[in-house]
């Protein structure tokens, strides 16, 4: 059941995804400061993560988790068939099967034995048939069967050698990227005028469960942990406020800052919180696609603290609506 609704919600990306491919990007990027044209990607900020969706394709991609873990080397790469080599990245190179070789580091020197191994003699060692790896010395490490969302496309990192898979883009974060630029109106700004999630046009039929499933958590997890959630918001990139036991403001999207309020607990009350919202939260995006935003502030929060969630969140199946089915749309 969980993998038909994956499925159902993989498929909703896609026709959203598709639905990008429609819009007039320029016009985009002026309805939309935050939005900035870098190369082959219009790139924003979500939660302080730098993603990107391809302006060709419409595929997301966490391109913060691109250059993690990336590792600079000179000269030369070390690729994974290349078993118990030797490093000496000025003068020689000794790879299993060949005895030595004596390289000048600008003149090619091509072994005749192993044929996986192609020299171009300047700053890269490349294999024919490594599983799933695609070279390009210059620009790019990017894996032939990478699934959708999880691109690991490096543009413009000369002598950068990924050292790890990205971790793929969530649907929640797919969707929010994907609704932000179909729902936001041209008039939108930001007004300084902080309410409540059940005050936001239309959010009053889904506040009693906003209260169970996102601030009853957020209360439950950092109940006794206040540090923790200071320690985690600023982690996040938040700017801290005077307001309750912890308060701050994150970054959702730029144009959408979310506020934190929690209040500890003590022998007499229970801890609790709060998430505050600009009025002009739906004028940037669907009211049900806040739902997910304060979710996914939450999860951030929790996971950076290092602590498990207590209670429950939305479910993915709970938050069917218009805004996550483009076929609705006219």
């Amino acid at each position: 059941m969980k993998e038909k609704r994956a499925s159902n919600y993989e498929k909703l990306c896609e026709d959203w995804r598709l639905k990008f491919l429609e819009l007039d990007q320029e016009k985009l990027c002026r309805k939309l400061p935050e939005l900035k044209p870098e190369g082959e990607y219009l790139t924003l900020f979500h939660f302080g993560q730098k993603y990107g969706v391809h302006r060709q394709n419409g595929q997301i991609v966490a391109l913060s988790d691109l250059f993690a873990g990336a590792k600079k080397v000179k000269n030369t790469a070390k690729s994974e068939k290349t078993e118990s080599v030797a490093w000496n990245a000025e003068d020689t190179v000794k790879s299993k099967g060949l005895k030595s070789i004596a390289w000048n580091g600008k003149d090619s020197v091509k072994p005749e034995g192993p044929k996986s191994v192609a020299w171009d003699g300047k700053d890269s060692v490349k294999p024919e048939e490594p599983e799933s790896v695609a070279w390009d010395a210059e620009d790019t490490v990017k894996p032939e069967e990478a699934e959708y969302g999880q691109s690991t496309e490096i543009a413009s990192c000369p002598d950068t050698v990924a050292t790890e898979m990205p971790e793929a883009v969530s649907v929640n974060v797919r969707l929010d990227i994907y609704n932000l630029f179909w729902y936001s109106k041209e008039t939108a700004c930001f007004q300084n005028r902080w309410v409540p999630f059940r005050e936001l046009r239309n959010a009053g039929p889904f506040a009693p469960a906003f209260e169970k499933n996102i601030l009853k958590p957020l209360a439950a997890t950092f109940e006794g942990k206040p540090d923790k959630l200071r320690e985690a918001a600023l982690a996040l990139g938040a700017e801290i406020l005077p307001q309750a036991d912890v308060g701050f403001v994150l970054p959702c999207f730029s144009c959408i800052p979310i506020q934190f309020l929690f209040w500890d607990g003590d022998d007499e009350f229970p801890a609790q919180a709060n998430i505050l919202f600009d009025y002009s939260a739906t004028d940037y995006i669907h009211v049900e696609s806040t739902v997910t935003l304060a979710t996914e502030g939450l999860l951030r929060l929790k996971k950076a603290a290092g602590l498990p969630l207590r209670g429950t969140t939305f479910e993915m199946e709970q938050m069917a609506h218009n805004q996550t089915n483009p076929g609705n749309l006219t």
